[in-house]
């Protein structure tokens, strides 16, 4: 397997957990995946 791409992989694993995370500690009541998070989250994931 590629080596970036396994890297790039293992990014966007911490990066979404870290977001869940995040969001949950944030404000719990609250869905983490809102269009608004998902589109920032697919931004940062480019």
């Amino acid at each position: 397997m590629n080596v970036t791409i396994l890297t790039k992989v293992i990014l966007c694993i911490g990066l979404y957990l870290f977001t869940i995370h995040y969001f949950k500690k944030s404000n719990s009541s609250d869905n983490p995946f809102t269009p608004e998070n998902t589109k920032f989250l697919s931004t940062r994931l480019m």
